[in-house]
């Protein structure tokens, strides 16, 4: 597993770029700006970074992302200037990526690297089991889709199984001719024809193709206030309040000061708010809030939506960062066609998304569909969806 900058370092840099800095001075607030001396070089003009998408990746502020503004870098200091404001000043020792095809994340219509690795995510799949109570006689089981709302077609049933007689035994498996898939309405469920696949008692278990996006570690972000040198409130960011089984622990580092108390509140899950003890005192910048998870608390959920996915920097996936890398690839370059980026012809950038949408079709972890009528996977599903189709996996043309 890897965190969204990890993917996301990994996939720019695949793409041809993601030049990664630190600030070596604090820069100023308002009118926003980032202080380099990596940024000193004769060879740049004013113009070189403009309309850039930058991220902050470290510091109070971590996980904000602004653009250059026009002729916004002054060569001699090493100094940036933004179009619009951080929520405050960035401090020395802050890390910063700068991105110039895609910016990290969404900026207006222009989909961004974030939104890519998420489609990249929802057509990786890795084996899920799910465990289920037999009933003696019973011959029709409900597909939970509340709880699995990824459960929605029997092309991502890989097997159905017993119960094994004994620990060390593998479950044995239910011949495909005995069940099958039904759908009424919303409802979906597995039919099963010589009666319940284990009696009362006893459990069966159905193996699955799961997609990536839809189990995730959700972290929460805050931001800290101060006023007359103390730590007056933190705020949760809008939508990042993460998804915990246990209160985390929430410390305040950096800023100068010190004595910040703090205290998070959970909602079903979600940290909605974070109360001041003690305000601490000799706050002079906006220190960083860090929220650690309670070591009982693993952090993987379910996610509740079929198009869920990775939101803050530090949350996490399960795939493997090389998968992603290949078919985020197939993305980036299909949002780079369509927006006709640097000046490249739409054919050009069509042509680099057919080669890389290929490559991720051979790759054993992107989604296979299964065949209708024997359920066994298309193992390289270079093409499916029927006569006439061309499609190729997860990749409608």
């Amino acid at each position: 597993m890897a965190t969204a900058l990890a993917y996301l370092h990994n996939l720019a840099a695949a793409c041809g770029e993601h030049g990664q800095f630190t600030t070596t001075s604090a820069g100023a607030f308002p009118t926003s700006t980032v202080i380099s001396t990596e940024l000193l070089s004769t060879n740049l003009a004013g113009t070189s970074l403009e309309d850039m998408a930058v991220l902050l990746e470290t510091g109070a502020y971590a996980g904000e992302q602004r653009d250059a503004r026009t002729n916004g870098l002054t060569k001699t200091t090493g100094t940036l200037a933004m179009a619009s404001d951080f929520s405050g000043a960035v401090a020395s020792g802050v890390t910063f990526s700068a991105y110039s095809r895609l910016p990290a994340f969404r900026r207006g219509l222009v989909k961004g690297y974030l939104q890519c690795l998420n489609e990249a995510l929802a057509a990786l799949w890795y084996e899920y089991t799910t465990t289920h109570s037999g009933v003696s006689g019973q011959k029709k089981f409900t597909v939970d889709t509340v709880t699995y709302p990824w459960a929605t077609s029997e092309a991502r049933v890989i097997s159905v199984h017993g119960q094994a007689q004994d620990s060390d035994d593998d479950p044995p498996a239910i011949s495909r001719s005995s069940w099958e898939w039904k759908q009424s309405g919303e409802i979906r469920y597995l039919y099963f024809r010589g009666g319940s696949p284990a009696p009362t008692g006893q459990t069966f278990t159905v193996k699955w193709y799961r997609p990536a996006n839809t189990r995730l570690i959700h972290n929460a972000t805050a931001r800290a206030t101060i006023a007359g040198g103390a730590v007056t409130a933190i705020a949760v960011v809008t939508g990042q309040g993460g998804y915990y089984t246990v209160a985390p622990t929430v410390t305040i580092s950096g800023g100068g000061g010190t004595g910040a108390t703090v205290t998070a509140t959970l909602t079903s899950g979600v940290v909605t708010s974070i109360a001041v003890g003690v305000g601490g005192s000799g706050y002079t910048t906006t220190p960083t809030v860090t929220i650690t998870r309670n070591a009982a608390d693993t952090g993987w959920h379910d996610v509740s939506s079929q198009d869920g996915g990775l939101i803050g920097l530090t949350d996490e996936a399960i795939s493997d960062i090389s998968d992603v890398r290949t078919v985020g690839k197939a993305f980036v370059y299909r949002a780079l066609m369509e927006r006709k980026q640097m000046g490249s012809a739409y054919d050009q950038w069509a042509q680099m998304a057919a080669i890389w949408e290929r490559k991720a079709c051979g790759l054993p972890a992107f989604f296979r569909p299964s065949n209708h009528v024997t359920n066994i996977p298309n193992l390289r599903p270079t093409l499916v969806g029927g006569r006439g189709s061309r499609m190729y996996a997860g990749f409608p043309r």
